[in-house]
């Protein structure tokens, strides 16, 4: 049945995308220019508000995935477009297996079902480049595998978790939190301090890991250890007056 529904979702965006036109006006953000500036050796930059950002965190991987698409097939947002709707095809597949750990069979097919057919999800997706369903994607896979690692209790198993997170935090800088609640919630799951500190450990590791070579890479551009360049920007846009929480 899951497989069904994995076809569905991807079958109606792939409708949308060429059957209904959609790909003709497809909106654009930074991921877009990052990406051609990557292809066209200007390196990470995106120009925002008359400065050049180079270490604006914004969907790091997207953006990466983004520039091989560019690189490897026709300009224009297709391929990009394809790749979404592939992105929320596995997101219906993961949200079944949440589904099935949490509750049972039933409870997966019923998310996996509101995931093929969420609104925004089909209207991004189809409509703009933008990484809404690889962003909601490495979430639900990261909280998959913290949830099982209940269960399995390999260092494999916490490495993956970590990786994956890790992918997550480039995403967004919000999953931080994730990693920390998710080491609060081992700890409680297992009640067992060794092996709750073990899987912490190799989770947080591969956290890192992925983490790494971004941190690594701003050290060398600007001598600090930064994440981010825009954080003070998006602080004060929700938070200036008359601001409705967004740009």
């Amino acid at each position: 049945m899951i497989v069904a529904v994995a076809c569905l979702t991807m079958l109606l965006r792939v409708w949308l995308i060429f059957g209904y036109g959609s790909s003709g006006e497809v909106e654009v953000f930074e991921y877009d220019e990052l990406a051609r500036n990557l292809l066209a050796g200007r390196g990470y930059v995106y120009h925002h508000l008359g400065t050049d950002y180079q270490a604006y965190f914004s969907g790091v991987p997207y953006v990466a995935i983004c520039a091989a698409l560019y690189k490897f097939f026709a300009p224009g947002s297709t391929a990009v477009l394809l790749a979404q709707s592939l992105f929320s095809t596995l997101l219906t597949v993961v949200a079944w297996a949440i589904g099935r750990e949490v509750w049972d069979d039933a409870a997966g097919l019923v998310g996996a079902e509101l995931v093929a057919l969420h609104p925004g999800l089909l209207f991004y997706d189809t409509n703009k480049l933008h990484p809404l369903s690889f962003d909601a994607l490495t979430i639900a896979l990261a909280t998959l595998l913290v949830i099982r690692m209940r269960t399995r209790t390999t260092a494999w198993a916490a490495m993956l978790a970590g990786l994956t997170a890790g992918v997550a935090v480039l995403q967004r800088g919000t999953m931080i939190l994730f990693v920390v609640f998710g080491l609060g919630w081992l700890w409680w799951v297992h009640r067992l301090p060794r092996l709750a500190v073990r899987q912490a450990v190799v989770f947080v590791a591969g956290t890192l890991l992925v983490l790494a070579p971004w941190i690594t890479r701003n050290y060398a551009v600007f001598g600090t250890m930064v994440m981010s360049t825009n954080a003070a920007e998006n602080f004060w846009v929700g938070n200036a007056p008359h601001s409705v929480g967004s740009s």
